[in-house]
């Protein structure tokens, strides 16, 4: 499938799809209500959404305060960050309510 470029894009130089991810996962809030979770064996919740990790990290993190450690703390408290695995490619990780999320962006 092509996926054509979206001009005057807020995560500037992505694809439709990614354009409508990051509008579909513009919190924290929306990847917990519109996904589905595992556990993991260390004890956090896991899921695999698809879509461009750095648009969807994006999409989560607009308006956030970027920490000096290069996460970012948003507006509700919740401290956002991501990691490259060669495992499990593009995870965003963040804490809420004491539970762990780890969220893999295919």
């Amino acid at each position: 499938m092509k996926l054509e470029k979206y001009e005057n894009s807020p995560c500037g130089n992505c694809t439709n799809e990614s354009q409508r991810l990051l509008h579909q996962y513009n919190s924290v809030e929306s990847i917990i209500e519109n996904s589905i979770f595992d556990a993991t064996k260390k004890g956090a919740l896991h899921t695999i959404v698809n879509g461009d990790g750095p648009s969807v990290y994006k999409g989560i993190t607009q308006g956030a305060q970027q920490l000096d450690n290069g996460r970012f703390l948003l507006n509700n408290g919740i401290n956002v960050g991501y990691h490259n695995s060669f495992e499990n490619g593009f995870t965003i990780n963040f804490k809420k309510a004491g539970i762990l999320y780890k969220i893999r962006v295919k």
